[in-house]
């Protein structure tokens, strides 16, 4: 490491970094991750990365991951913002913060003490602002592995919104590191937009140029082949060889080849050994303390050394001298990680633990946050340090008020290490942990709450943990565990609090609805008395109005849509229980109606979620309205919302919701033609073998029926669709509007029934699966009947209507279109038109045919079928027609549903950035949809759209 050297081998790397800052110029972000194991040059190459950078005219924002800071909430994502942030005008930077919205503003500002716990997703997404708002910006970070959780989750949040924005983003990292956040970090570089470059070692021929580079003077050959061996083709190490030589240890001479072989991977710990033994104690002193502090202002530094400020600045002179140190401003640090891992390897644990509390007092002594003191106390025993709690603690308050969740949980993690059993400060500090648990880790969550449950001694409060420990339990799948928790607490509620109590009673009586398969005709007579409750306003009382919607409605009463609209009435549930599972169920249920309700309601929970929410509340607004856009025909937003959803359920670790957006997301992918992603999706649910009988696994059978289908493996579809209506008759459940599986079954029985008559006519076996069908679809239809909403009419009265033929299915097939015409559900409209023209073309009434193809085309081509649309595409061909191939409909009706959104904000004169802001989507999804729009409408800008635009004749897509 001894001086500048020049890079070797590494000109493709470089010529990537230089891509990426010219497309960043242009507007289209990238990810550059450089992987390596240590010395490999991840550093050097970043070096070159932050030149190239700023020759492109970007401005260059860096970061350091690093061992000490990876508990400290945003760390990595402050170290990039915080310095550019501060050196901007007071002015300038509030109009950014605000821009960028309240959440980003608390990552960076003071804590918010006292105002609550902002969302981590919000926070995601107010950095996200941050950068998107920030102009042409290269964000670079070194050692990726050691960076902080809630930092990763910012990156992976950024990466795949990259695409339009002037971002260059570069991070080194080494990969396998023990204690790193694989998971995320897997999440990263697994993404397609993430362009992993993977540092080799140096061939023989560059590592023998190299050494003599740095040695000059010159070796022999003998010599150059042992360093060639030993150091394996890291530059680290040939750099260590060669820094041992030119102190004089080491002559570089042929009879010294064989003592090279000893250094190896040792050089390194090796060198730094025979420095620090050989420098003053003050060096020592110094080393020692940079080693604690990861890296600290030389004020900090001579303090905890226990130096005078001159005589700490000689041995930082000393060591920078010596290549151990390196001053960046100043902030002084090590020139490498394994340099300071080897400094502080040499420590004893009582000097590194007694060094840790000496520079969390400091810390503490000069004002610096609690975050940054709590770190240190993390690395030392537990004890019962009053200060060192308080101190815990305010940095647990710190961190929940930036949206830091996993860093607000260590740190309350380790107050309850270091409080005795019989603190009376014990209950509190368990009941905030479990709840902070809830949204990063539910095991601990369950732990926490079940030992706070214990020693909680108020009726109130004890019911309240109670309900959050019946969450988390009920969410890992510890379905008794959450029934008695909640049999419990029932008893502790005060007489007058009605909206715990409701709130205790939706809970208990939703687990018992969907999770477990007991005694129906008991839970019909517990429903009945639930039902016959007096209405309550209460959050409590929504919650309940949600449960019995979600039961009702999913076995096909439509009194629950009643229910389900009063739920959801005033956003009571929006602000205090997005993500609740009756929620989700109410969303659900009112979406199978065919409502507008459920659609304004999801709207404004994802922008209540941008602003104030969790990950794990976002995952499940994604999830219901990409379920809705998908039942509307707006295939193309269903699509953005339900892999968005994928993305935040990976992001946060949420199992519980990979059933239902994996099934959301398959269907949606099958509509798009696209089989093997749907496939794929389903994969990425990780459902287990066999899947269990209970719970709601309904939707992923369905959805696994549908893609078997597709693949024209229809004996495996007519199975998995039957074993979802198993698993809905367990629960009491069979509405055609929620679960199709009737007609799904029956589709896959009619095909090998038609599959056995051309191998064997009049075969029993394909006459009995014929009849099968038709009993599996007039059963659906008189359900959708009962439940009356047109989408899942629509559908059964077409699938019947193919399995009867002849007059009786033209019939059937008129009043399917008939029902579906005003209803919002355009692509369940388009398949029946399409069904109506083909049988109209194959009995000869062309004319007729072909106004009912040309419909379902234009209408599959709007909604984003392309399967859908070919197949019609083809019957006008047959009739006689010739349609022009990308055939659309125009005018405002032609527009999608996010379409029409960005057209009208474009109209008042927004930029695309402004619109991607208040969307929450990318300039470049901005840019696509605006395209669109122009040709839909006939325009070539935007100073055309006030005039093209009218309402839409289809008032139930607007949302």
């Amino acid at each position: 490491m001894v001086g500048q050297v020049r890079l070797w081998e590494r000109e493709d790397h470089l010529a990537s970094l230089a891509d990426a800052a010219r497309s960043a110029r242009a507007g289209q972000g990238r990810l550059v991750l450089i992987s390596g194991s240590a010395g490999l040059g991840k550093t050097s190459v970043l070096a070159q990365a932050r030149q190239i950078a700023a020759s492109a005219g970007l401005r260059v924002l860096t970061a350091r991951g690093t061992e000490l800071e990876r508990d400290f909430g945003f760390g990595v994502a402050r170290q990039l913002f915080e310095p550019w942030l501060a050196g901007m005008p007071a002015g300038e930077r509030a109009a950014l913060l605000s821009d960028a919205g309240p959440a980003a503003e608390a990552v960076f500002g003071p804590a918010r003490l006292g105002q609550g716990a902002v969302g981590d997703f919000a926070v995601l997404h107010g950095l996200y602002g941050l950068a998107a708002r920030g102009g042409s910006l290269a964000l670079l970070c070194d050692d990726l592995h050691w960076a902080d959780e809630s930092s990763l989750r910012f990156l992976a949040y950024l990466l795949p919104r990259l695409d339009g924005l002037g971002l260059m983003v570069v991070a080194a990292m080494r990969p396998g590191e023990a204690g790193a956040a694989t998971r995320l970090l897997d999440l990263i570089t697994a993404d397609d937009g993430c362009q992993v470059r993977r540092l080799a070692p140096l061939t023989g021929t560059a590592s023998a140029e190299l050494l003599h580079e740095l040695l000059p003077d010159g070796c022999e050959d003998d010599f150059v082949a042992a360093c060639q061996t030993a150091a394996a083709g890291n530059p680290l190490l040939l750099r260590e060889l060669a820094c041992t030589v030119r102190t004089g240890d080491l002559a570089p001479t042929n009879a010294n080849a064989p003592r090279v072989a000893g250094l190896g991977a040792d050089a390194v710990g090796r060198r730094i050994a025979l420095w620090l033994d050989r420098l003053p104690k003050a060096d020592a002193a110094v080393a020692g303390a940079v080693a604690t502090l990861g890296g600290a202002p030389i004020g900090m530094v001579s303090r905890l050394a226990r130096l005078p400020e001159a005589e700490a600045a000689d041995a930082i002179a000393d060591l920078v001298t010596a290549d151990i140190l390196r001053v960046d401003g100043v902030r002084v640090e090590f020139v490498h990680p394994l340099v300071q891992a080897a400094v502080y390897d040499r420590l004893s644990v009582t000097e590194r633990a007694d060094r840790h509390r000496c520079a969390a007092g400091l810390l503490a002594t000069a004002g610096a946050p609690a975050e940054q003191a709590a770190v240190h106390l993390l690395r030392i025993p537990p004890g019962g340090d009053r200060t060192a709690i308080a101190t815990l603690r305010r940095a647990a308050d710190d961190a929940q008020a930036r949206g830091a969740p996993q860093a607000a949980l260590n740190y309350l993690q380790r107050c309850l290490a270091a409080l005795d059993a019989h603190d009376v400060r014990r209950v509190e500090v368990l009941t905030t942990a479990g709840m902070v648990a809830a949204h990063v880790d539910q095991s601990a969550a369950v732990t926490h709450l079940a030992d706070a449950l214990e020693l909680t001694t108020d009726p109130h409060d004890r019911a309240e943990v109670a309900y959050a420990l019946s969450l988390a339990s009920s969410l890992l799948g510890r379905i008794d565990e959450a029934l008695n928790v909640l049999e419990r607490a029932r008893e502790w509620v005060p007489a007058e609090d009605e909206e715990l109590r409701r709130r205790l009673l939706a809970s208990s009586t939703l687990i018992k609805s969907i999770f477990t398969g007991g005694d129906r005709d008991a839970a019909d007579r517990e429903f009945q008395e639930i039902r016959a409750l007096t209405p309550h306003d209460s959050a409590g009382g929504r919650m309940l109005d949600c449960v019995i919607a979600t039961r009702d409605g999913m076995a096909g009463d439509p009194a629950a849509i009643q229910r389900g609209l009063r739920g959801l009435a005033d956003d009571v549930l929006i602000h205090q229980a997005v993500g609740w599972p009756a929620l989700n169920g109410a969303w659900g249920v009112l979406l199978g109606a065919d409502l507008d309700d459920p659609m304004a309601s999801l709207d404004r929970a994802l922008e209540h979620g941008h602003a104030n929410g969790s990950t794990f509340a976002l995952a499940a607004v994604l999830t219901y309205r990409g379920l809705g856009r998908l039942w509307r025909g707006q295939l193309p937003g269903a699509e953005t919302d339900l892999r968005e959803a994928v993305r935040v359920i990976d992001l946060a670790g949420i199992d519980s919701g990979r059933p239902f957006a994996g099934a959301f997301l398959a269907l949606t992918l099958l509509e798009r033609q696209l089989p093997d992603q749907a496939a794929t999706a389903l994969e990425w649910v990780g459902a287990p073998d066999p899947v269990p009988p209970v719970g709601p696994w309904y939707f992923y059978l369905d959805a696994l029926a549908a893609v078997r289908q597709a693949q024209h493996r229809y004996e495996e579809s007519a199975v998995l669709a039957t074993a979802a209506g198993d698993n809905l008759a367990v629960h009491g459940f069979g509405n055609p509007a929620c679960v199709p599986w009737r007609t799904r079954a029956a589709e896959s029985l009619h095909a090998q029934s038609l599959h056995a008559q051309s191998l064997h006519a009049q075969s029993p076996h394909a006459r009995g699966r014929a009849e099968q069908a038709r009993a599996l679809a007039s059963e659906e239809l008189e359900l959708a009947r009962r439940w009356g909403a047109p989408r899942a009419l629509g559908r059964a009265l077409r699938v019947l209507s193919l399995l009867t033929g002849g007059e009786r299915g033209h019939e059937l097939l008129r009043e399917s279109v008939e029902v579906l015409r005003g209803s919002p559900a355009r692509l369940e409209y388009a398949h029946s038109l399409h069904h109506l023209g083909a049988a109209l073309r194959r009995a000869g009434t062309l004319t007729a045919a072909r106004v009912h193809l040309t419909e379902a085309l234009d209408l599959a081509v709007a909604c984003g079928a392309p399967g859908l649309a070919q197949r019609a595409r083809n019957e006008l061909l047959a009739a006689g027609a010739r349609p022009r191939r990308g055939r659309l409909l125009s005018g405002p009706q032609a527009l999608t549903n996010a379409e029409q959104r960005v057209a009208a904000l474009a109209a008042t004169g927004l930029s695309n950035r402004d619109i991607a802001q208040r969307l929450f989507v990318t300039p470049k999804t901005v840019e696509v949809h605006l395209t669109s729009v122009y040709r839909k409408l006939g325009v070539s800008n935007r100073a055309g759209l006030s005039q093209a635009l009218e309402p839409a004749p289809w008032p139930s897509l607007k949302l």
